[in-house]
């Protein structure tokens, strides 16, 4: 900076003209030495068109304003400095306007800016990832570039507006921004989403033979499903086993979000041999001629004829069947075989497939009805005593036993067949029998009577004071024999078990439910046992027991009622609950009595049961073979007697029970399967309750039969079968009846009756006596000469009176019942119902006793004789004067009685098989 030299006077003007140097202190002089000038910044460094603001400061004067000069560049009258665009070294000078010789300079160094590099602010792909095959648009912005480009495959853009791309896999995009300062960039990735690799698609082995199978494999990558068509679809894993019946090209396809791979395989099927033609000629031959097979085959290796013929060769063959016959060709090679068939007719004489009799046996002066199918007959005789006949029947009334042939005839020849007509005179009925026997150590009552076929038929009932071998106490049909023609069928008690305790030797025990999962039957009780009747032709046998039902002694007392020319049994039951209270029983009861299992299809068979039926209000039966829980089934038809059974149609057997009284007389079932009256299973109310099941669930039948021995889709052999009647039915003053429509009274009595039918399947014996019982409630009794019993007991050991539901009908013994007048006679009319008469209705054996000597379970019946007649009405006149009858009465002579063996009271009636009846008269 410059220095005052004030003491150096001599050297003064010389100090005034040098001044001080830029770039260093203001420079005093010392005239006038009060102004001096200072300046700020003292130096300065600035790029090429850089600015810079100066400040100056003016001491010594009062005009402290300076102007401002600069030795290149640019600067305002406020100090504010610009630099020049060339780099170099520059002066900026403050000079005072107060006194211009006084300044002050600051030095200002100037460079030139580095270029700078280019900025990329933004570079993006829209959108982001693409399927393959796609699109994306590539944006940025940049700035200070010369120039861009954006690699792969794009090269040199400009602008910021985007471009687009499409690449095939995914691709990480660079983009470079060049400037004379050098090059940036940038990256975006586009994300492609590829489809499936397939790297493998074959088939193993790739040729294979009809009806061989072959494995398709495949390898592939990033599938998120795969197909293969034809007839395969959706597959998983790495493999799938095919059997094409032709050569076929299978395609696999893999799939992802991204699109669709596939690849083909081919499995190439060698056929079969074909067989263009294969015929007969001619094809129509008479009896001892031949025929000429012929045949073109491709592809065979072997050929053969059947039947008769075998292997053959060549072209043709030359056959000679004796009847009509289908031939069929085989050709065969490696891939299987072809057959086609030829068919040559032969010309035969008539055949007759049946000849037969119905009925096969009469009485003297009775017809029967000759019966035949034929085929190919041209005319048709019959030997002795008929001569020619046409149609399919002749009706014939030989006088004494004659065998009958029936002559087929056409030009080729002609056919006979014979059937025999056995003519006999009416005999007496063999008497009923009893025995005590022991078949199998079991200790029995074994009844022996005819049926209406006059074959023997056998009841063993097992007693009930001890228990048997088989464990139960017993008192039930052990063992039931009688005849399908002329072979015996024998139906033993099958010893079957439904859990510990319950072991079922026979059928007819007695079985009641009660609240609180109670069970009550007759199986473990020790009873008692007594012939309450056995007559020449009728008989009755008693079971009784006092068994706990929910607390209560109930005595139950069963009756098993045999007559001569009935073929089934009838069981009376009777559940005497009087010791309870007036209110009843304090448990809900129902019964299933008759229960338990006997091989109804014969021993030893174990046929699988075919169907179930029963009837309440409507017929149910299992509609479809094999029957199983699956089966379909129709509830919809209205019935008017209820039955329940079982049949087996491979083994031509069924068993069954059918009331002696109506639906509406008697209501029967049990639990609530009411709700599908009227349906069949393909329109089943509340299906939920059925489970698995298309039959009705096990809990759910009316009558218990073999449904809890049933599997889902298995068949069942069970020979179960029981009755039932509703909870509450024993021992309450009221309970409701199964369908829930009106209610009952089981209190103090509960009692019913049914028939035990056992026969053939084909026979259809339970529903004819299903039909019988209903002809039996149809047809009127009435009298001429003593009367028609209206009221007694209705049930067996009862003391109690009502008004039978049917005048004159007993329903204990499903017997008709007729009082003869004070001199014992009585005379008496059966009209039938719809002119169908009912078939041997039968005695009522049972009543009270005469006044003053009361007998339990008897009516006295001393003497009494008439006459019944059968009426079959052919119509009935709206006007008071019915039209002619037919009338048929018994052989004179035919009358028999039968004599109580404990009371002495006699039963009288007609001989078996002309309806006798039970007849009661006054006391003697």
């Amino acid at each position: 900076m410059c220095r005052t030299l004030s003491s150096l006077v001599l050297i003064l003007p010389l100090l005034a003209l040098l001044g001080c140097e830029g770039g260093g202190d203001p420079v005093v002089t010392v005239d006038p030495p009060s102004v001096g000038v200072g300046l700020e910044p003292a130096a300065a460094a600035l790029t090429t068109g850089g600015t810079q603001r100066f400040t100056a400061r003016v001491s010594g004067a009062s005009d402290t304003s300076v102007t401002w000069t600069a030795t290149s560049g640019d600067i305002t009258r406020d100090g504010v400095y610009t630099a020049p665009g060339t780099a170099g070294t520059y002066t900026v000078r403050a000079t005072s306007v107060a006194d211009t010789r006084r300044y002050a300079e600051s030095p200002v160094t100037v460079t030139v800016p580095p270029v700078p590099l280019p900025t990329i602010t933004h570079f993006a792909a829209v959108p982001e990832t693409i399927n393959a095959g796609q699109s994306a648009t590539l944006h940025w912005e940049v700035a200070g570039a010369a120039s861009l480009s954006i690699e792969p495959d794009v090269g040199p853009v400009s602008g910021g507006a985007g471009v687009t791309v499409s690449p095939a896999t995914t691709t990480t995009y660079t983009l470079k921004a060049t400037s004379e300062a050098g090059t940036v960039t940038a990256t975006t990735t586009v994300t492609v989403n590829l489809p499936p690799v397939i790297a493998l698609f074959t088939a193993a082995p790739a040729t294979i033979n009809a009806g061989q199978s072959t494995t398709l494999s495949w390898t592939v990558a990033g599938a998120t499903s795969l197909s293969i068509t034809p007839g395969v679809g959706t597959v998983t894993g790495t493999s799938v086993t095919v059997s094409p019946v032709t050569t076929t090209t299978y395609t696999l396809t893999a799939t992802n979000a991204a699109g669709s791979t596939t690849a083909t395989t081919t499995v190439t099927v060698n056929p079969p041999p074909t067989i263009s033609s294969f015929t007969a000629a001619p094809a129509t031959i008479n009896a001892g001629q031949s025929t000429t097979l012929s045949w073109t085959v491709a592809g065979a290796t072997s050929l053969s004829i059947t039947p008769g013929a075998s292997t053959v060769t060549g072209t043709s063959v030359t056959v000679s069947p004796a009847a009509t016959t289908t031939y069929t060709l085989t050709a065969t090679n490696a891939a299987g075989n072809t057959t086609a068939t030829a068919t040559v007719t032969v010309n035969q004489p008539p055949t007759i497939s049946s000849f037969t009799a119905a009925p096969a046996t009469i009485n003297a002066g009775q017809s029967t009805t000759l019966s035949w199918a034929t085929t190919g007959a041209t005319s048709l005789s019959i030997t002795p005593g008929v001569g020619t006949v046409s149609g399919t029947s002749a009706t014939v009334s030989p006088a004494t036993t004659t065998t009958y042939t029936l002559t087929a005839t056409n030009a080729a020849g002609n056919t006979t067949a014979t059937t025999t007509v056995t003519v006999t005179v009416p005999d007496a009925w063999s008497s009923l029998t009893w025995a005590n026997e022991l078949p199998g150590s079991y200790d029995s009552d074994v009844y022996r009577w005819l049926d209406s076929g006059k074959q023997q038929r056998t009841a063993v009932l097992t007693r009930n004071t001890a228990r048997d071998p088989g464990g139960s106490y017993g008192g039930m049909l052990r063992q039931f024999r009688f005849y399908t023609g002329t072979s015996e069928r024998v139906a033993t008690g099958t010893g079957a078990s439904s859990g510990p305790g319950y072991i079922w030797n026979g059928w007819g025990y007695v079985v009641s439910h009660f609240s609180g999962n109670g069970v009550s039957h007759s199986g473990s009780l020790a009873g008692t046992y007594r012939r309450v009747f056995v007559g020449r032709h009728h008989a009755i046998h008693e079971f009784s027991w006092n068994m706990p039902i929910g607390g209560t002694p109930v005595k139950v007392t069963v009756h098993w009622f045999f007559a001569t020319g009935r073929d089934h049994p009838v069981y009376a039951i009777t559940f005497d609950t009087s010791t309870a209270p007036s209110t009843g029983l304090p448990t809900e009861a129902d019964s299933r009595a008759p229960y338990g299992d006997i091989a109804w299809d014969g021993d030893g068979t174990q046929a699988f049961v075919d169907g179930v039926k029963w009837g309440d209000k409507y017929k149910f039966y299992s509609r479809t073979e094999p029957f199983t829980a699956q089966s379909q089934w129709d509830y919809s038809q209205p019935n008017v007697v209820p039955y329940t059974m079982l049949y087996s149609r491979a083994a031509d057997a069924e068993m069954g029970m059918v009331q002696t009284l109506s639906w509406l007389q008697h209501n029967t079932g049990g639990t609530w399967f009411s709700d599908n009256w009227g349906r069949a299973s393909e329109t089943r109310a509340n299906p939920g309750n059925f489970g698995s099941w298309m039959m009705p669930p096990n809990w759910n039948w009316p009558y218990q039969m073999c449904q809890y021995e049933m599997g889902d889709t298995t068949q069942t052999r069970s020979k179960r079968l029981a009755w039932g009647l509703m909870y509450g039915a024993v021992g309450k003053p009221s309970h409701p009846g199964y369908g829930y429509e009106t209610t009952y009274s089981g209190y103090p009595y509960q009692s019913y009756s049914v028939f035990m039918v056992m026969g053939q399947q084909s026979a259809g014996e339970v529903l004819a006596q299903a039909a019988q019982v209903e002809r039996m409630l149809k047809a009127k009794l009435s009298v001429v000469q003593g009367a028609v019993v209206t009221s007694g007991p209705l049930g067996v050991a009862r003391s109690d009176t009502a008004t039978y539901p049917v005048p004159g009908y007993n329903s204990s013994y499903a017997a008709y019942e007729l009082r003869a007048d004070l001199s014992g006679q009585f005379n008496a009319t059966l009209e039938a119902a719809g002119g169908e008469a009912p078939e041997s209705p039968v005695p009522r054996p049972l009543g009270d006793g005469c006044a003053g000597t009361p007998l339990p379970g008897w009516r006295a019946a001393r003497g009494g004789r008439g006459l019944l007649r059968l009426v079959r009405l052919q119509h009935r006149s709206p006007v008071a004067h019915p039209q002619p009858r037919v009338e048929r009465q018994p052989h004179p002579g035919q009358r028999h009685v039968e004599t109580h063996r404990e009371t002495g009271a006699r039963l009288v009636g007609l001989a078996p098989g002309h309806f006798p009846l039970r007849i009661t008269s006054r006391c003697r």
